[in-house]
């Protein structure tokens, strides 16, 4: 969801997954955190980070990476490959928007889209 200066926000609606992973069934999940983002509240870091199970942001992000995901009218599903800084910082890395998918894409392309990103990112 949109944040207070147009970023994204976390919501309390946590979606997980169990390798092996599959790409339908992580299009479907990307699917319901987008549509749980519509009418609700950002969540409070605190809160995310306990839902998370961890300590604090930058000992949930070691390690992982993480592909943008949000949905603009108009546009549809953007897709956005980042490198995390170490910190449990993301930043984008690039400045184009890597891959906008139609909002009808099928959860199994939805999630190989992803899967692909996954390899840009460090």
């Amino acid at each position: 969801m949109k944040g207070r200066y147009g970023g994204g926000r976390a919501t309390a609606n946590v979606e997980y997954l169990r390798a092996p992973y599959k790409a339908g069934r992580l299009g479907g999940c990307v699917r319901r955190a987008l549509k749980s983002c519509m009418n609700c509240e950002p969540c409070d870091t605190k809160q995310l980070i306990a839902l998370l199970g961890a300590k604090d942001w930058a000992d949930f992000a070691g390690g992982r990476r993480n592909v943008s995901v949000h949905f603009r009218e108009g546009r549809g599903i953007i897709l956005q490959s980042t490198r995390n800084k170490g910190d449990g910082v993301f930043e984008f890395c690039g400045r184009r928007q890597e891959k906008v998918l139609v909002p009808e894409t099928a959860d199994e392309a939805l999630g190989r889209a992803v899967f692909e990103l996954l390899h840009h990112c460090r």
